[in-house]
């Protein structure tokens, strides 16, 4: 009887270990996820300072275009579905320097984009330390209240002739 016993207690602690540990892994991994999405907050937060321009885009097409950055150069071709800061545009096309190009781009995916403009040609680029960032809820959100923010300091920062 007490051998019977201590196989089922020995089978019900088998069976459910790997409930355990499943759960903990699931734990490990939303807290990786959070810390990520912090992180891009961060630099999305940065990027939005330090550009004249950010939006939310869909890629619809990629086009490559030499070397002119030291790496593969390729033009974004995005349609603009919020724009956050900077002029309001349909469309954008933004020039893209690629150490590592993936060999089929992710057409219709959307991301946030902070692009610098070049002043002698017009263009749009994503700077050396720019960022283009996935498209989730809390970093759309983000910049949504970053807009928010930045549109509160220029009505503060207007003064009314006397």
């Amino acid at each position: 009887m007490k051998m019977k016993r201590m196989m089922i207690f020995f089978l019900l602690m088998m069976l459910s270990c790997p409930f355990c540990f499943a759960k903990e892994a699931s734990e490990q991994e939303a807290a990786q996820e959070q810390e990520t999405e912090h992180f891009m907050a961060g630099l999305l937060e940065s990027n939005f300072e330090g550009t004249p321009y950010t939006a939310l885009v869909r890629i619809t097409d990629v086009e490559r275009k030499g070397d002119e950055m030291l790496y593969p150069t390729f033009i974004f071709k995005c349609e603009v579905l919020e724009t956050y800061k900077g002029k309001h545009l349909k469309r954008v096309e933004y020039w893209r320097g690629l150490e590592a190009p993936p060999q089929h781009f992710p057409i219709g995916k959307s991301l946030i984009v902070s692009l610098f403009i070049n002043q002698e040609d017009g263009r749009y680029y994503l700077g050396d330390n720019g960022y283009d960032l996935p498209a989730t809820e809390p970093l759309i959100d983000l910049a949504r209240r970053l807009t928010k923010n930045m549109e509160k300091k220029k009505a503060q920062s207007v003064t009314l002739p006397e």
